[in-house]
């Protein structure tokens, strides 16, 4: 008999043997493509895709024929049919995950049982050959189900008019991509049965490689982010190596994070996919290795390799230990408790697992040695991270090993929004939200490092007293720093070092700045290569530009889109924003703002605004609030003021106290009193918890001081008075909100609020 007559009788035999999966996995996969497709496109028929089209009904848009609207159609129906059956639908992916698990289980099962492995192991068949026709067939079952059923998924598609060729591709490069992590899946546990002895133990052991290291990496991560005062948020996400192990170290969060990618961005990760491919090679080899090893004797036993159980008990223990130690800390906050929990951790999990190694209770402490080093190095892991024994937030490079630095601040940066205009495979547009921090790291590169390192040295130190303030659980009542910088100005504060050796160390601290600290911001600030890297503006070219409006006391300036005067504009604004200084920022608030648009966001607004006839409810309708970046006028812009006037707009001067109908202003009152009570102190009083200003000459006091929200949220140095807001009613009906300034808050006005304790010490 040939090895392939006899591979292929035998997977015969395998299959017979598992009907009952293949039976189940028939169904399941039956009933998740063809009819999950079935039952979802009568529902978006009958409710005419009104949740698919962003909740707007087709009848109430406007078409310029009916095969426009057709189109639509179609193009609502091949998403419903690709959504639910390309690479990334979560049912799909739960499904392989649970026939990844079964069917890995099933084909080795018989490997627990001593009787079974006696006869397989009797039978004149070389292990390879045992392992290869095992290991193919559960491969096999659940590829050619999954493909069968795609079939009639694509034949259910077709029966709603959808065409093949529409789907085609995505669906096939689906089943592809799901085969391939289902073979990473399949393959991690068929290693798990193989180092068990036992079916119970085997499923313990699929749960471990699955889920034991994601989690303790996640615990450690919640270590740095509760101990290390100065990790910067996208260390924890995105830039930190320790997150990032975590596609790599479990097939289960491997395939998550390959899920969170989507069809769309799959050309960005070949890499992980080849690394993938041959990680689900060395998988299979390593089976067949464990299997030509694995000791006949082994069925029945808890671990089938004495020399997995040592290393595999230690690290669980010790995992353990510093989960315990994490809970209780958390609960209390206190060394001791942390000390409790780990000791806790360490010895159930310890207990129960020489249970489970064992079946023998009298082998609870068998190795108590180990138990004791694993205790002894969850606590110094967790006293590591309490003290700081890393040296972690007090890290500052000396400036000669510092090539350039790069600096975001929320005083600066809190308004500003990276806005990106992104075309779908299928050619559809839509507006993408970047972190602005992105366009820093591309683009600041400071160099002289003075104010940056004074900024960071203070920052350590406060840091490190907060630390300290929040760790410490026996400190007396009484005041504390925070008492003592409570009207200093706040901020965080994250620089990236790029240092000589080609690394890149990040930082970020939040900090109160005294006179000291302010000097070396305003340093900063008026630094060019900081603005350069922060204002994406600066770096705008005129001959790009396509558009701009201007934006003063909720009237709008827009449809400006000369190229000559777009031009002037841009170079007024570069000029003064490059000349505002921290100095300015403290004395004034914007009093406007501009909002430019290149070619292609006027292109993009052209064709999903309103007047392009778009539904005004629409998710993919845009206003240029959406697409384009706003930026503060102060009114000592004076390049920019002068060229808006120039062009007739009535740019900084504020609202006109003759065109202000009324203010009124709301409060919420701790006690209570009647409105005769609060007319007998200020007859400004309407209601209880409402005063109105309609005198011209108390209007344009008001008015001397008032800034509008829109408008003073793009400067966090100049201070209003945030704990009541004032309305601004105009005789045209129109409206704007915002507050006091408090540098130019006199007496008289003060006095407009007698009765009402804002002002009272």
């Amino acid at each position: 008999m040939t090895s392939r007559s006899l591979y292929f009788k035998l997977l015969w035999e395998d299959l017979k043997r598992r009907s009952w999966a293949i039976a189940l996995a028939v169904i399941a996969f039956f009933f998740a493509l063809p009819i999950n497709l079935a039952l979802t496109m009568e529902n978006a028929q009958a409710d005419n895709f009104y949740r698919y089209n962003d909740y707007v009904s087709l009848d109430t848009m406007h078409w310029s024929s009916e095969a426009a609207k057709a189109a639509r159609i179609l193009e609502l129906k091949t998403g419903i049919v690709l959504s639910g059956g390309e690479f990334g639908n979560g049912f799909l992916a739960f499904l392989m995950i649970v026939t990844a698990v079964v069917m890995g289980v099933s084909s080795f099962a018989y490997l627990h049982n001593r009787r079974k492995v006696d006869f397989y192991h009797s039978l004149p068949i070389r292990r390879e050959m045992m392992y290869l026709v095992q290991y193919t067939g559960g491969v096999l079952i659940i590829a050619g189900i999954y493909l069968l059923n795609l079939i009639f998924y694509v034949g259910v598609s077709c029966t709603y008019g959808v065409p093949v060729g529409n789907v085609l591709g995505g669906l096939l490069a689906g089943w592809l991509l799901n085969l391939l992590y289902f073979l990473l899946l399949y393959g991690v546990t068929v290693a798990a049965v193989m180092l068990t002895g036992q079916l119970l133990v085997g499923l313990l052991a699929v749960g471990v490689l699955f889920f034991f290291l994601p989690v303790l990496v996640l615990v450690l991560e919640s270590y740095c982010e509760i101990f290390f005062e100065t990790m910067p948020v996208q260390w924890q996400w995105e830039e930190g190596w320790l997150m990032d192990t975590l596609k790599w170290i479990s097939p289960f969060t491997a395939y998550l994070f390959a899920l969170s990618w989507g069809m769309k961005e799959l050309g960005n990760h070949i890499p992980a996919l080849i690394v993938t491919f041959f990680a689900v090679l060395a998988l299979g080899i390593f089976g067949m290795a464990l299997y030509r090893l694995r000791p006949l004797e082994s069925a029945g036993r808890a671990m089938a390799f004495r020399r997995t159980r040592t290393p595999i008990r230690f690290i669980m223990v010790w995992g353990y230990g510093i989960m315990g130690a994490l809970f209780f800390w958390m609960i209390q906050s206190r060394p001791y408790w942390a000390v409790f929990g780990a000791v806790m951790g360490a010895l159930i999990s310890h207990c129960v697992i020489e249970v489970i190694y064992h079946f023998d209770f009298k082998k609870l402490f068998a190795h108590w040695p180990q138990m004791i080093l694993a205790v002894a190095l969850s606590i110094a892991l967790f006293f590591s991270f309490r003290f700081d024994w890393w040296g972690y937030d007090s890290y500052l490079p000396a400036e000669e090993k510092v090539e350039s630095a790069s600096v975001s601040m929320d005083l600066d940066q809190n308004w500003l929004s990276g806005r990106k205009i992104e075309t779908a495979p299928d050619g559809s547009q839509s507006v993408s939200w970047e972190d602005p921090d992105e366009y820093r790291m591309e683009n600041m590169y400071i160099t002289d490092l003075q104010p940056v390192l004074t900024l960071a040295q203070e920052g350590i130190r406060q840091e490190k007293a907060a630390r300290e303030e929040r760790f410490d659980q026996w400190k007396q009542s009484g005041s504390s720093p925070a008492d003592e910088r409570q009207n200093l100005v706040w901020s965080s504060f994250q620089v990236s070092y790029r240092l000589n050796n080609g690394r890149t160390v990040s930082r970020r601290y939040n900090f109160g700045m005294d006179e000291n600290m302010m000097e070396a911001y305003s340093q900063l600030y008026e630094q060019p290569a900081y603005k350069e890297g922060l204002y994406s503006i600066l770096g705008q070219s005129a001959e790009n530009l396509a558009w701009a409006s201007y934006e003063e006391s909720g009237a709008v300036y827009g449809g400006m889109t000369d190229r000559k005067s777009l031009s002037q504009l841009l170079a007024a604004y570069q000029a003064d924003l490059m000349d505002l200084t921290v100095e300015t920022r403290q004395k004034e608030n914007p009093v406007g703002r501009l909002m430019f648009a290149d070619q292609e966001q006027k292109k993009f607004l052209d064709e999903h605004s309103v007047q392009a006839g778009r539904n005004a409810y629409s998710s993919d309708t845009y206003t240029p609030y959406d697409v384009c970046q706003g930026w503060p006028v102060y009114p000592s812009f004076d390049r920019t003021l002068s060229f808006l006037r120039d062009q007739d707009i009535a740019a900084g001067y504020g609202l006109n106290s003759e065109d202000v109908d009324s203010i009124s202003v709301d409060f919420y009152w701790n006690e209570e009193k009647t409105l005769e009570e609060l007319q007998a102190v200020n007859s400004r009083f309407e209601t209880i918890d409402r005063m109105v200003f309609d005198d011209p000459e108390e209007i344009a006091l008001l008015l001397s001081a008032f800034s509008e929200d829109e408008m003073y949220n793009y400067n966090g140095l100049c201070d209003v008075r945030g704990d009541f807001t004032l309305y601004v009613r105009t005789k045209k009906g129109d409206g704007v909100s915002g507050s006091l300034q408090m540098n130019r808050i006199t007496p008289e006005i003060e006095e407009l609020f007698v009765g009402t304790g804002l002002f009272e010490e």
